[in-house]
Protein backbone atom coordinates (compact mmCIF):
# COMPACT_ATOMS: atom_id res chain seq x y z
CA UNK A 1 0.00 0.00 0.00
CA UNK A 2 1.25 3.68 -0.91
CA UNK A 3 0.75 6.26 1.53
CA UNK A 4 0.68 9.65 0.28
CA UNK A 5 3.08 12.66 1.72
CA UNK A 6 -0.35 14.10 3.18
CA UNK A 7 -1.67 11.09 4.57
CA UNK A 8 1.99 10.14 5.91
CA UNK A 9 2.57 13.37 7.58
CA UNK A 10 -1.28 13.05 9.13
CA UNK A 11 -0.74 9.76 10.22
CA UNK A 12 2.64 11.00 12.12
CA UNK A 13 1.23 13.36 13.56
CA UNK A 14 -1.54 11.02 14.76
CA UNK A 15 1.19 8.31 15.92
CA UNK A 16 2.79 10.99 18.02
CA UNK A 17 -0.23 11.95 19.54
CA UNK A 18 -1.37 8.47 20.83
CA UNK A 19 2.00 6.84 21.34
CA UNK A 20 2.10 7.44 25.34
CA UNK A 21 -0.91 5.03 25.57
CA UNK A 22 0.83 1.87 25.13
CA UNK A 23 3.40 2.74 28.23
CA UNK A 24 0.19 2.80 30.56
CA UNK A 25 -0.84 -0.41 30.67
CA UNK A 26 0.92 -1.33 33.65
CA UNK A 27 -1.06 2.00 35.73
CA UNK A 28 -4.44 0.09 35.86
CA UNK A 29 -3.38 -2.55 37.58
CA UNK A 30 -1.64 -0.58 40.34
CA UNK A 31 -4.24 -1.44 43.05
CA UNK A 32 -3.45 -5.43 42.91
CA UNK A 33 -0.22 -5.16 42.47
CA UNK A 34 0.09 -6.54 46.17
CA UNK A 35 -1.57 -9.97 44.40
CA UNK A 36 1.36 -10.13 42.78
CA UNK A 37 4.22 -8.67 44.83
CA UNK A 38 3.18 -11.64 47.77
CA UNK A 39 2.99 -14.53 44.67
CA UNK A 40 6.20 -14.08 42.65
CA UNK A 41 9.87 -12.82 42.58
CA UNK A 42 10.86 -11.24 39.80
CA UNK A 43 13.67 -12.50 38.06
CA UNK A 44 12.91 -16.53 38.85
CA UNK A 45 12.11 -19.02 36.06
CA UNK A 46 10.64 -21.37 38.07
CA UNK A 47 7.62 -20.19 38.06
CA UNK A 48 4.72 -21.98 39.10
CA UNK A 49 1.10 -22.25 37.57
CA UNK A 50 -1.05 -21.09 40.33
CA UNK A 51 0.85 -18.09 40.25
CA UNK A 52 -1.41 -17.16 37.15
CA UNK A 53 -2.80 -13.88 36.57
CA UNK A 54 -0.20 -12.13 39.37
CA UNK A 55 2.99 -13.39 37.37
CA UNK A 56 1.44 -11.14 34.26
CA UNK A 57 0.29 -8.58 36.20
CA UNK A 58 4.20 -8.66 37.52
CA UNK A 59 5.25 -8.39 33.98
CA UNK A 60 2.72 -5.02 32.93
CA UNK A 61 3.95 -2.71 36.00
CA UNK A 62 7.97 -3.87 34.62
CA UNK A 63 7.04 -3.87 31.06
CA UNK A 64 9.77 -0.60 30.63
CA UNK A 65 12.36 -2.30 33.11
CA UNK A 66 12.96 -5.75 32.32
CA UNK A 67 16.22 -6.39 31.24
CA UNK A 68 15.61 -9.21 28.83
CA UNK A 69 11.91 -10.62 27.17
CA UNK A 70 13.08 -14.16 28.49
CA UNK A 71 11.31 -13.01 31.87
CA UNK A 72 8.06 -12.07 30.28
CA UNK A 73 8.22 -14.92 28.40
CA UNK A 74 8.69 -17.27 31.37
CA UNK A 75 6.13 -15.64 33.22
CA UNK A 76 3.91 -16.03 30.46
CA UNK A 77 3.72 -19.22 29.45
CA UNK A 78 3.74 -19.88 33.56
CA UNK A 79 0.50 -18.29 33.45
CA UNK A 80 -0.86 -19.81 30.80
CA UNK A 81 0.15 -23.57 31.83
CA UNK A 82 -2.26 -22.03 35.23
CA UNK A 83 -4.46 -21.12 33.11
CA UNK A 84 -4.71 -21.90 29.80
CA UNK A 85 -7.54 -19.01 28.49
CA UNK A 86 -5.04 -15.59 30.32
CA UNK A 87 -5.98 -12.77 27.29
CA UNK A 88 -2.52 -10.76 29.61
CA UNK A 89 -0.07 -13.79 29.14
CA UNK A 90 -1.02 -14.10 25.57
CA UNK A 91 -0.50 -10.19 24.89
CA UNK A 92 2.45 -10.39 26.66
CA UNK A 93 3.95 -12.90 24.56
CA UNK A 94 2.86 -11.00 21.59
CA UNK A 95 4.64 -8.08 22.33
CA UNK A 96 7.86 -9.94 23.00
CA UNK A 97 7.25 -11.48 19.41
CA UNK A 98 6.85 -8.14 17.81
CA UNK A 99 10.06 -7.07 19.35
CA UNK A 100 11.71 -9.36 17.58
CA UNK A 101 10.51 -8.86 14.13
CA UNK A 102 7.83 -11.58 14.02
CA UNK A 103 4.51 -9.66 13.36
CA UNK A 104 2.79 -11.99 11.89
CA UNK A 105 3.15 -14.28 15.07
CA UNK A 106 2.47 -11.21 17.38
CA UNK A 107 -0.85 -10.89 15.64
CA UNK A 108 -1.86 -14.36 15.74
CA UNK A 109 -1.02 -13.79 19.27
CA UNK A 110 -3.01 -10.95 20.03
CA UNK A 111 -5.99 -12.27 17.76
CA UNK A 112 -6.38 -14.68 20.51
CA UNK A 113 -5.65 -12.64 23.19
CA UNK A 114 -8.63 -10.55 21.72
CA UNK A 115 -10.80 -13.92 21.39
CA UNK A 116 -10.69 -14.69 24.80
CA UNK A 117 -12.17 -11.29 25.79
CA UNK A 118 -12.25 -8.01 24.50
CA UNK A 119 -11.76 -6.20 27.79
CA UNK A 120 -8.20 -6.74 27.84
CA UNK A 121 -7.15 -3.01 27.94
CA UNK A 122 -3.15 -4.07 26.65
CA UNK A 123 -4.21 -5.89 23.80
CA UNK A 124 -6.98 -2.83 22.75
CA UNK A 125 -3.76 -0.54 23.10
CA UNK A 126 -1.89 -2.87 20.96
CA UNK A 127 -4.27 -3.00 18.32
CA UNK A 128 -4.79 0.78 18.48
CA UNK A 129 -0.91 1.14 17.98
CA UNK A 130 -1.13 -1.32 15.00
CA UNK A 131 -3.81 0.09 13.18
CA UNK A 132 -2.32 3.68 13.68
CA UNK A 133 0.83 2.77 12.15
CA UNK A 134 -1.25 1.15 9.17
CA UNK A 135 -3.08 4.73 8.42
CA UNK A 136 -6.02 2.83 9.84
CA UNK A 137 -7.23 5.63 11.87
CA UNK A 138 -10.88 4.47 11.65
CA UNK A 139 -10.03 0.82 13.59
CA UNK A 140 -7.72 2.69 15.47
CA UNK A 141 -10.45 4.35 17.71
CA UNK A 142 -12.32 1.39 17.22
CA UNK A 143 -10.34 0.00 19.94
CA UNK A 144 -10.03 3.10 21.93
CA UNK A 145 -13.62 2.48 22.14
CA UNK A 146 -12.68 -0.66 23.18
CA UNK A 147 -10.49 0.04 25.57
CA UNK A 148 -12.03 2.55 27.41
CA UNK A 149 -15.06 0.07 27.78
CA UNK A 150 -12.69 -2.38 28.76
CA UNK A 151 -11.49 -0.78 32.01
CA UNK A 152 -13.29 2.28 34.17
CA UNK A 153 -9.76 3.76 35.16
CA UNK A 154 -8.86 4.30 31.30
CA UNK A 155 -9.96 7.56 30.45
CA UNK A 156 -7.64 8.69 33.27
CA UNK A 157 -5.02 8.13 30.38
CA UNK A 158 -6.59 8.27 27.36
CA UNK A 159 -9.05 11.19 27.37
CA UNK A 160 -5.72 13.59 27.26
CA UNK A 161 -4.57 11.57 24.21
CA UNK A 162 -7.88 12.25 22.27
CA UNK A 163 -8.24 15.19 23.18
CA UNK A 164 -4.41 16.28 21.71
CA UNK A 165 -5.52 14.12 18.44
CA UNK A 166 -8.48 16.14 18.25
CA UNK A 167 -6.31 18.47 16.46
CA UNK A 168 -6.29 15.43 13.75
CA UNK A 169 -9.46 15.64 10.87
CA UNK A 170 -9.70 11.65 10.64
CA UNK A 171 -9.93 11.29 14.47
CA UNK A 172 -12.42 13.90 14.63
CA UNK A 173 -14.16 12.21 12.00
CA UNK A 174 -14.01 8.83 13.71
CA UNK A 175 -14.74 10.39 17.20
CA UNK A 176 -17.96 12.46 15.86
CA UNK A 177 -19.83 9.14 14.70
CA UNK A 178 -18.99 8.14 18.64
CA UNK A 179 -21.08 11.18 19.45
CA UNK A 180 -23.46 10.59 17.29
CA UNK A 181 -24.17 6.94 18.81
CA UNK A 182 -24.16 8.00 22.07
CA UNK A 183 -21.51 5.16 23.12
CA UNK A 184 -20.94 5.32 27.02
CA UNK A 185 -17.69 7.19 27.68
CA UNK A 186 -18.49 9.86 25.19
CA UNK A 187 -20.09 12.46 28.21
CA UNK A 188 -17.40 12.00 30.55
CA UNK A 189 -15.06 12.60 27.60
CA UNK A 190 -16.81 15.75 26.21
CA UNK A 191 -16.42 17.10 29.79
CA UNK A 192 -12.70 16.58 30.06
CA UNK A 193 -12.15 17.91 26.91
CA UNK A 194 -13.80 20.82 27.19
CA UNK A 195 -12.10 21.57 30.74
CA UNK A 196 -9.12 21.10 29.12
CA UNK A 197 -8.45 21.77 26.00
CA UNK A 198 -5.55 24.63 25.14
CA UNK A 199 -7.22 24.31 21.35
CA UNK A 200 -10.77 25.02 21.75
CA UNK A 201 -11.24 25.66 17.90
CA UNK A 202 -10.53 21.63 17.44
CA UNK A 203 -13.69 20.80 20.14
CA UNK A 204 -15.92 22.92 18.26
CA UNK A 205 -15.08 21.66 14.86
CA UNK A 206 -15.54 18.13 16.51
CA UNK A 207 -19.06 18.74 17.78
CA UNK A 208 -19.97 20.70 14.35
CA UNK A 209 -19.04 17.50 12.34
CA UNK A 210 -21.18 15.35 15.14
CA UNK A 211 -24.23 17.61 14.29
CA UNK A 212 -24.14 18.70 18.16
CA UNK A 213 -24.89 16.35 20.99
CA UNK A 214 -27.42 13.91 21.50
CA UNK A 215 -30.67 14.74 23.26
CA UNK A 216 -29.85 13.48 26.47
CA UNK A 217 -29.77 14.28 30.27
CA UNK A 218 -25.69 13.25 30.31
CA UNK A 219 -24.81 15.64 28.07
CA UNK A 220 -26.80 18.47 30.02
CA UNK A 221 -24.66 21.17 30.66
CA UNK A 222 -22.06 20.79 28.13
CA UNK A 223 -22.33 22.84 25.74
CA UNK A 224 -22.88 25.78 28.38
CA UNK A 225 -19.46 24.57 29.86
CA UNK A 226 -18.51 24.59 26.14
CA UNK A 227 -19.46 27.88 24.74
CA UNK A 228 -18.11 29.43 28.51
CA UNK A 229 -14.50 28.11 28.29
CA UNK A 230 -14.36 29.31 24.48
CA UNK A 231 -15.28 33.04 26.08
CA UNK A 232 -13.26 33.06 28.96
CA UNK A 233 -10.60 31.92 26.35
CA UNK A 234 -11.14 35.17 25.18
CA UNK A 235 -12.08 33.79 21.72
CA UNK A 236 -15.27 35.25 21.24
CA UNK A 237 -15.49 35.03 17.14
CA UNK A 238 -15.41 30.86 17.67
CA UNK A 239 -17.88 31.27 20.51
CA UNK A 240 -20.26 32.64 17.96
CA UNK A 241 -19.47 30.72 15.27
CA UNK A 242 -19.97 28.04 16.96
CA UNK A 243 -23.26 28.98 18.26
CA UNK A 244 -24.53 29.46 14.87
CA UNK A 245 -23.79 26.19 13.84
CA UNK A 246 -24.80 24.21 16.51
CA UNK A 247 -27.80 26.28 16.21
CA UNK A 248 -28.06 26.17 20.36
CA UNK A 249 -30.88 28.83 20.28
CA UNK A 250 -32.35 31.94 18.15
CA UNK A 251 -29.64 34.15 16.23
CA UNK A 252 -31.93 37.38 17.61
CA UNK A 253 -30.51 36.23 21.14
CA UNK A 254 -26.84 37.64 19.31
CA UNK A 255 -27.73 41.23 19.39
CA UNK A 256 -30.57 40.78 21.99
CA UNK A 257 -30.91 41.31 25.83
CA UNK A 258 -34.81 40.93 26.00
CA UNK A 259 -36.03 38.35 28.28
CA UNK A 260 -37.38 35.60 25.81
CA UNK A 261 -37.31 32.06 27.61
CA UNK A 262 -34.11 31.44 25.64
CA UNK A 263 -32.15 34.45 26.69
CA UNK A 264 -32.65 32.80 30.62
CA UNK A 265 -31.78 29.44 29.74
CA UNK A 266 -28.62 28.22 31.31
CA UNK A 267 -28.05 25.92 28.64
CA UNK A 268 -26.62 28.37 26.42
CA UNK A 269 -23.66 29.82 28.60
CA UNK A 270 -22.75 33.36 28.14
CA UNK A 271 -25.44 33.97 25.01
CA UNK A 272 -28.41 33.65 27.98
CA UNK A 273 -28.27 36.39 30.63
CA UNK A 274 -25.93 35.48 33.41
CA UNK A 275 -27.17 36.20 36.89
CA UNK A 276 -25.49 36.37 40.32
CA UNK A 277 -27.50 36.16 43.20
CA UNK A 278 -26.34 36.05 47.39
CA UNK A 279 -27.99 36.22 50.23
CA UNK A 280 -27.70 39.94 50.38
CA UNK A 281 -27.50 41.10 46.91
CA UNK A 282 -28.48 39.70 43.77
CA UNK A 283 -30.89 39.32 40.67
CA UNK A 284 -33.16 36.65 39.41
CA UNK A 285 -36.20 36.07 36.52
CA UNK A 286 -39.13 36.92 37.26
CA UNK A 287 -41.42 34.39 34.94
CA UNK A 288 -45.16 34.57 33.81
CA UNK A 289 -47.45 31.15 34.12
CA UNK A 290 -46.10 29.50 31.06
CA UNK A 291 -42.34 29.94 32.52
CA UNK A 292 -41.19 33.01 30.23
CA UNK A 293 -39.58 35.13 32.04
CA UNK A 294 -40.93 38.51 31.61
CA UNK A 295 -39.28 40.93 34.29
CA UNK A 296 -35.71 40.36 36.28
CA UNK A 297 -36.05 41.02 40.10
CA UNK A 298 -33.18 42.64 41.79
CA UNK A 299 -32.11 43.28 45.14
CA UNK A 300 -28.85 44.80 47.64
CA UNK A 301 -28.93 45.22 50.41
CA UNK A 302 -27.42 48.35 52.78
CA UNK A 303 -24.02 48.80 51.69
CA UNK A 304 -23.59 46.09 48.85
CA UNK A 305 -22.24 46.66 45.60
CA UNK A 306 -21.89 44.13 42.70
CA UNK A 307 -22.31 43.29 39.10
CA UNK A 308 -25.66 40.78 39.26
CA UNK A 309 -26.24 40.65 36.09
CA UNK A 310 -24.40 39.99 32.45
CA UNK A 311 -25.34 39.62 28.96
CA UNK A 312 -22.53 38.79 25.48
CA UNK A 313 -23.88 40.87 22.75
CA UNK A 314 -22.69 40.74 18.92
CA UNK A 315 -23.32 44.37 17.31
CA UNK A 316 -21.95 45.90 14.30
CA UNK A 317 -20.71 49.20 14.77
CA UNK A 318 -22.98 52.30 14.53
CA UNK A 319 -25.04 54.52 16.88
CA UNK A 320 -27.86 52.66 18.87
CA UNK A 321 -30.79 53.42 20.96
CA UNK A 322 -31.09 51.90 23.98
CA UNK A 323 -34.62 52.01 26.15
CA UNK A 324 -35.21 50.92 29.69
CA UNK A 325 -38.45 50.66 31.99
CA UNK A 326 -38.64 49.94 35.64
CA UNK A 327 -41.50 48.19 37.78
CA UNK A 328 -41.91 48.55 42.33
CA UNK A 329 -39.52 50.23 42.61
CA UNK A 330 -37.88 50.77 46.30
CA UNK A 331 -34.00 52.50 46.29
CA UNK A 332 -32.23 53.24 49.62
CA UNK A 333 -30.63 56.35 49.93
CA UNK A 334 -27.59 56.23 48.05
CA UNK A 335 -28.83 53.06 46.20
CA UNK A 336 -28.37 52.98 42.17
CA UNK A 337 -28.36 50.63 38.93
CA UNK A 338 -25.83 51.41 36.52
CA UNK A 339 -25.95 49.67 33.17
CA UNK A 340 -22.82 49.49 31.39
CA UNK A 341 -21.51 48.34 27.64
CA UNK A 342 -18.01 46.98 27.57
CA UNK A 343 -15.78 46.10 24.72
CA UNK A 344 -14.54 42.77 24.47
CA UNK A 345 -10.89 42.16 23.14
CA UNK A 346 -8.86 39.67 23.44
CA UNK A 347 -7.76 39.56 27.01
CA UNK A 348 -9.21 43.02 27.80
CA UNK A 349 -12.38 44.45 28.61
CA UNK A 350 -13.03 48.36 28.40
CA UNK A 351 -16.02 50.32 29.21
CA UNK A 352 -17.13 52.35 26.42
CA UNK A 353 -20.84 53.69 27.88
CA UNK A 354 -22.57 53.64 30.70
CA UNK A 355 -26.09 54.99 31.45
CA UNK A 356 -27.84 55.24 35.50
CA UNK A 357 -31.31 57.20 35.58
CA UNK A 358 -33.33 57.14 38.65
CA UNK A 359 -35.10 54.33 39.46
CA UNK A 360 -38.68 54.67 39.32
CA UNK A 361 -41.18 52.49 38.31
CA UNK A 362 -42.96 54.87 35.81
CA UNK A 363 -42.16 55.78 32.65
CA UNK A 364 -39.04 54.65 30.49
CA UNK A 365 -35.89 55.67 30.44
CA UNK A 366 -33.74 56.04 26.56
CA UNK A 367 -30.26 56.70 26.02
CA UNK A 368 -28.09 57.13 22.78
CA UNK A 369 -24.46 55.06 22.42
CA UNK A 370 -21.70 55.15 19.61
CA UNK A 371 -20.42 51.63 19.33
CA UNK A 372 -17.00 51.67 17.95
CA UNK A 373 -15.17 49.39 15.57
CA UNK A 374 -13.51 46.98 16.67
CA UNK A 375 -15.72 45.75 19.42
CA UNK A 376 -17.42 42.97 17.77
CA UNK A 377 -18.19 41.20 21.19
CA UNK A 378 -19.60 43.41 23.97
CA UNK A 379 -20.91 43.23 27.50
CA UNK A 380 -24.29 44.61 28.77
CA UNK A 381 -24.00 44.59 32.85
CA UNK A 382 -26.24 45.52 35.81
CA UNK A 383 -24.06 47.04 38.59
CA UNK A 384 -26.31 47.55 41.68
CA UNK A 385 -25.40 49.76 44.79
CA UNK A 386 -27.74 48.67 47.81
CA UNK A 387 -27.42 52.55 49.65
CA UNK A 388 -27.56 53.55 52.76
CA UNK A 389 -30.97 52.73 54.64
CA UNK A 390 -31.08 49.59 56.25
CA UNK A 391 -33.57 48.08 53.58
CA UNK A 392 -31.31 48.67 50.85
CA UNK A 393 -32.75 48.29 47.38
CA UNK A 394 -35.45 46.34 45.56
CA UNK A 395 -36.36 47.22 42.14
CA UNK A 396 -37.58 44.92 38.85
CA UNK A 397 -36.84 45.37 35.14
CA UNK A 398 -39.70 44.75 32.72
CA UNK A 399 -38.30 45.85 29.84
CA UNK A 400 -34.83 46.20 27.77
CA UNK A 401 -34.06 46.69 24.31
CA UNK A 402 -30.88 47.50 22.19
CA UNK A 403 -31.86 48.54 18.47
CA UNK A 404 -29.60 49.90 16.08
CA UNK A 405 -30.51 53.53 14.92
Amino acid sequence: MTISPVTAQRLWHFMLLIGGAALAIASFDEARWGVAQTTAEPGMFNYEPWYGDALTLLSDREQNALATPQIAVARARAALRGQALNARALRQLAIVDQSTGDERGAMALIQASSAVTRREFGTQIWLVNHYASAGDVKQALVHYDLALRANGNAAELLFPILTRALSVADVRTGLANFLRADVPWMPAFLNYAIAQTVHPEDVAAFLVEAGGMPNDSAYEGLLSAFLSRVVTMNQYDLARRTYLSLHAGPTRLLAAPDFVTASADNQLGPFGWQLTATPTIGASFVSEQSGAPVALDVFAASSETALVARKLLYLTPGRYGFRLAYAKAQMGSAGSATWQLQCAKAATVTTIWKFAPAVRADGENEAVFDLPTGCDATYLDLVVAGGDDQLGSHFGVRKLAVAKL
